[in-house]
Formats: structure tokens, C-alpha cells, sequence
């Protein structure tokens, strides 16, 4: 009959064969003889382990080592067992003393260095492979995380001792020398670059290289060469999500917007968490679309009197055409009162698109077209079928016509329209007040500041008017405000002059502005005003600064003129005029007023 010593033996066979079965029940007849045999209860600890039974290995290996708990295997595979069980706190003690009960091993204290490392204790990882280092002074594993250790516990300077002692040891430990260069890259010396040509001369198919040494040129202002070394990098590791962002860094800094989109998209598809990626994702398409068309669709009075009006001109089947795109509200809503089909135009491209998303979101794909063209491009037989019904735009600005109406409609009216068609906007009203405002006069125009003279500045002011909110702007009415010109919408004016009114001073004071405001007609019901106590939010008031600016005295009269140049109004101060004209009814033909708003604005 077999001995114990032979039993066990044969069933360490087993086991070291992956006889596990055979090896489990060997394990058993020798328990069932000696119960407290250690080496068999230690054995079959371990078998349980690989079974996928941790708890049940903890307790036999712990049955052994309360028969004999000085031998260092016991506890190493204790500790296995116990990371099995997920009880990780428990893992350092053991390891600890299965590393004091062993001669002394590195590999020991690099186990319990690990183990530490695991549970977050940085300071306890550097004392336990400080010891492994006694001990193998030459282990390069060891040195690089001792090395990633000391980086843990802000301890940079001990981290690249050891790093490049790891180097040193083993060149061909490469991340001991890529992590020794970014750190020499990081206290600013010359030998981040040396290490990293070295180890591109090395390991030339090391994306990692390329990606640091593309790093520290780009730091270096050699933005061409960085350049290449991310596309490099990304030639070996397309999955580089870094080397994305800094290539499309790079691309917005040299303002190739397109490109830098393209590139921080890649960066997401990599990495969907990458936070500064989707940032400044973020900020190049909120320049590629301006902040104006938020505020423009949170404009409710906007919003809800080019509903009304163009519920009431739809009909079933008619054609709508719109100038001006945006993100496809207007012709939405159109097509939803019935247009049998909406033709739009959007020239900003990333505009289009986002209108065409919008528009398919919602349904209405069928029936909307989007193109990506300016009105006057448009064709009718290529891109209409026939000329349209009704024409809605929204291509007005503060100042009414700065954003290209007038050109825009009369072209539309020429060659896209049916005779007739209803014109959304109808017309306009335009209103204008002189005002002191001190404040902005003093750069309007550039002169004197702080003492220094900076006129020579002056000739890079955008000398039209600006859109600025009169309740928030610092400034004096200096007369009641007055009526200067009535535009009809669908027979826009060409350029030159387009109204005159004179304005009785009340108030003593300079007149540094004029600013004007308009009440919009959407058709000869429904109207909104752009003034500062009127309806819509979004557009402001138009304030356009004097060349020269005048004094007054209440009993003055003020005459100014309204003209239409260079595609904006623009308002100046004239010599006086002949009396102004009566009042007279509403029409929707240009016509030169003049006269008093009592209430509006």
C-alpha cells in the first residue's frame, strides 16, 4: 500500500498534467487518512482556485497554515486565492509575511509591491520594491515601477532616476525610456529630444515615439514637424485618439476649420469620453453656426408672428420658397400648414446641413428641399419645378437690410416668383431718435485713451452702425422718436436715399448716435417691433455713430437722412429740410415720411 509520501506525490503529477479530476480525488483519500496534512490541504487550496472556488481555497490553505504557517508558498497562494475572492485589502499583509518567512527574494517584495499598488497605497508600493531593489539592484521591472511609483506620489525627480537607471539596464524596456523623455521634456532640458530620436532610430514602428516627440516639437513651435510626427504615429496606431486631438489642435490653430472638425470627430469615434475633444468640438461649431441664430429661435414674438402670417398665406399644395434657411423653422412650419413643397436655401454649409437633419427629424423630407446655394443661384426648372407661390425670408438684421435683403428679394421676385405672390415679410417702418451717449462716443471714433492717442486705429473700425439694446446702453433721447422711412419688402429699395424726417430737440445735450428700430410687418395684419419696448428680443436696435458730433437746445430742429448704401442703411445729419409731408395711410409702397411715435419704442 502507497505511503502518504507517494499518494501526495502521484497527485501533484496529476495536477501539474491538468488531471484535475484524478488529482481532486487523490487530494481527498489522503485528507480522509491525515486530516491535517499541510501540503495536501495547500495543494488542494490551489486546485480549488484554478476550479474557480477562491473561498474554498482560502480555507484549505488557511487549514494548512494553522498546521504549519512557515512556508512562504503557503501564504503567496493565499493571497492568489484571496485577489480571486476579490478581498484585495486582505492580499498585502499576507504577501508581506510570506516575503519576511522566504530568503531574501526581490521577486517577493515586487509581489507586495504590486499587491500594494493595487489597493491605491503609493507610499507603502515604494517601500516594498525599494527593498526588492536591495536586493536586485539590476532589475529593470522593478526600477520602472519604482519609477511609475514615484511619479504616483509626486516624487518626479526619483521617478526619472529610476526610469532611466531601468533604461540603462534594459534598452529595450522601452516605455522606462519613453517615460524618461517626458519627463526631461517636463523639467525643460535637451535630452527629451536626443532620447526620442534614439528610440525612433531603434524602434522606428514605436507609435508611442512618434506621438512624444510630435508632442515636445509642438511645444517647440515647430508646428510642421509636429505635424508629421502625428500623422506618423497615427500611420502606426490609427486608434491614437491623442494624436487626433493634437492634429486637429494644430488644424484650428492655422484656422483650417474644416479639417480640425474632421479630426476631433475622429478623436470621439476613439475615445467617446474624451472631454477636451468634445470641447473644443464644441467651440468650432458654434463659430461655424454664430450664437445670433439661438437667440434668433428663442425669440418667441418672432417665432410666432411668421407663424401666423404664413398660416394664413399657405394654401393646400402651393409652393413655398424660403431665402435663408437657418435650422429649418420657417420652412417646417410651412409644410406643416400644407405647402404641397418647400424649396429653401441655406449658403452656410454646415447650416444645410443641420437643416436637413432637422427637417428629416421631423418628418417632413418629402416635402422639404434644402438647398445649399444662394437665392440668386436657384433655378426655376432645375432646382423649382415651377416659380413659387409664396416667398418667405428672414435675412433681416438690426439695421433691416444689412444681411443682404434687398438684392436677395428682388432677384427672388424677378425670376422665382408667380406674378402676384404673397412676400413674407410685407414691409417695414423704420424709427430713429438722436441720443447722447457718452460712453461709446468716446471710441466712436478712436481718439484719445488713457492719454495715449490710438487714432490710428480708427481706420479698422467697422464704421456701420452696431446692434446694441437700448434699455441696457448708457444714452439720453434727446427728441422723441420719428418716423424716417415705410419700405415695401417686395420691391426692396435700391441704393441711394430712402427717407428723411427731422427731429424737434427737447433736451439740451450733444448728439453722439442716432439709433433706429423698425416695426415689421409680416402682411397688413400682423406686425412686431425690433424697438427697444417692442416684441422681439433678438434683434436689438441699430445705433449709428456721427462723424462729427452736434450740440443742441430744446426748440432745435435736428433734419437727418436715411440712405441705403453698400447693402446696410446708414443715417447722417443734413442741413434742414423743407417742411415734411402729412401723414397718411398704411401702404406697402416705399414712400419718404416723416412724423412722431407716440407710444412705440
Amino acid at each position: 500500500m502507497a505511503t502518504v509520501e507517494e499518494a501526495l506525490l502521484l497527485a501533484v503529477d496529476h495536477h501539474t498534467a491538468g488531471r484535475l479530476a484524478e488529482a481532486e480525488t487523490l487530494y481527498g483519500r489522503i485528507l480522509d487518512a491525515v486530516p491535517d496534512q499541510p501540503d495536501t490541504l495547500h495543494f488542494l487550496g490551489v486546485l480549488s482556485a484554478q476550479c474557480g472556488y477562491p473561498n474554498r481555497a482560502i480555507a484549505l490553505i488557511r487549514h494548512a497554515i494553522a498546521v504549519n504557517g512557515t512556508v512562504p508558498d503557503y501564504h503567496t497562494n493565499l493571497a492568489n486565492a484571496l485577489r480571486a475572492a476579490g478581498r484585495l485589502t486582505e492580499v498585502p499583509a499576507v504577501l508581506r509575511r510570506a516575503a519576511l518567512l522566504a530568503p531574501p527574494e526581490a521577486r517577493r517584495w515586487s509581489h507586495l509591491g504590486m499587491a500594494h499598488r493595487q489597493n491605491g497605497d503609493a507610499a507603502a508600493t515604494r517601500r516594498a520594491f525599494e527593498t526588492a531593489l536591495l536586493l536586485a539592484p539590476t532589475d529593470a521591472q522593478v526600477l520602472h515601477t519604482l519609477a511609475l511609483t514615484c511619479e504616483a506620489l509626486g516624487d518626479p525627480r526619483a521617478a526619472l532616476a529610476a526610469h532611466s537607471r531601468a533604461a540603462a539596464i534594459s534598452p529595450s524596456l522601452l516605455s522606462s525610456r519613453l517615460a524618461a523623455a517626458t519627463l526631461h521634456a517636463r523639467f525643460g532640458d535637451g535630452a527629451a529630444d536626443r532620447i526620442l530620436s534614439a528610440l525612433i532610430a531603434d524602434a522606428p514602428d514605436l507609435a508611442a515615439a512618434h506621438h512624444n516627440r510630435a508632442a515636445l516639437l509642438q511645444e517647440q513651435g515647430r508646428m510642421a514637424e509636429a505635424a508629421a510626427g502625428f500623422r506618423t504615429a497615427l500611420t502606426l496606431e490609427p486608434a491614437d485618439a491623442d494624436a487626433w486631438y493634437a492634429l486637429a489642435t494644430l488644424d484650428k490653430e492655422a484656422q483650417r476649420l474644416g479639417p480640425a472638425v474632421a479630426r476631433y470627430r475622429r478623436a470621439l469615434a476613439v475615445r467617446p469620453d474624451f472631454e477636451e475633444a468634445h470641447l473644443d468640438l464644441r467651440f468650432l461649431q458654434s463659430r461655424e453656426i454664430p450664437s445670433w441664430h439661438f437667440t434668433m429661435l428663442a425669440d418667441s414674438a418672432r417665432n410666432e408672428a411668421y407663424r401666423r402670417a404664413i398660416e394664413k398665406a399657405v394654401t393646400p399644395g402651393c409652393r413655398v420658397l424660403e431665402i435663408g434657411t437657418g435650422a429649418g423653422l420657417l420652412a417646417l412650419i410651412a409644410a406643416r400648414a400644407g405647402a404641397g413643397e418647400v424649396h429653401t436655401c441655406e449658403l452656410s454649409a454646415p447650416l444645410a446641413a443641420v437643416a436637413r437633419g432637422v427637417v428629416a427629424d421631423n418628418g417632413y423630407a418629402n416635402r422639404v428641399t434644402v438647398h445649399h446655394k444662394r437665392s440668386n443661384e436657384l433655378r426655376v426648372g432645375a432646382d423649382l419645378p415651377d416659380r413659387a407661390d409664396i416667398l418667405v425670408s428672414e435675412i433681416l438684421d438690426s439695421g433691416l437690410l444689412g444681411e443682404g435683403h434687398a438684392p436677395s428679394v428682388r432677384h427672388a421676385v424677378a425670376e422665382l416668383l408667380k406674378p402676384g405672390a404673397t412676400v413674407i415679410p410685407a414691409a417695414a417702418t423704420l424709427w430713429a431718435v438722436p441720443i447722447e451717449a457718452p460712453s461709446l462716443a468716446a471710441t466712436h471714433p478712436i481718439r484719445s485713451v488713457c492719454g495715449f492717442d490710438l487714432s490710428r486705429l480708427e481706420a479698422y473700425r467697422n464704421p456701420a452702425y452696431s446692434a446694441l439694446s437700448l434699455t441696457d446702453l448708457p444714452h439720453r433721447r434727446l427728441a422723441e422718436p420719428a418716423m424716417v422711412a415705410r419700405f415695401d419688402l417686395a420691391n426692396p429699395p435700391l441704393p441711394g436715399p430712402v427717407g428723411d424726417c427731422t427731429f424737434a430737440i427737447a433736451a439740451p445735450g450733444t448728439v453722439h448716435a442716432v439709433a433706429f428700430w423698425y416695426d415689421l410687418h409680416l402682411d397688413a395684419e400682423i406686425t412686431v417691433s425690433t424697438g427697444p419696448k417692442g416684441e422681439c428680443r433678438h434683434w436689438l436696435q441699430a445705433v449709428q455713430f456721427l462723424d462729427r458730433t452736434v450740440d443742441v437746445t430744446p426748440g432745435d430742429t435736428l433734419p437727418a437722412r436715411m440712405r441705403y448704401v453698400a447693402g446696410r442703411l446708414v443715417v447722417s445729419i443734413t442741413s434742414p429740410l423743407p417742411p415734411p409731408a402729412g401723414e397718411g395711410d398704411f401702404q406697402l409702397t416705399p414712400r419718404l415720411r416723416t412724423g412722431r411715435l407716440s407710444d412705440s419704442g
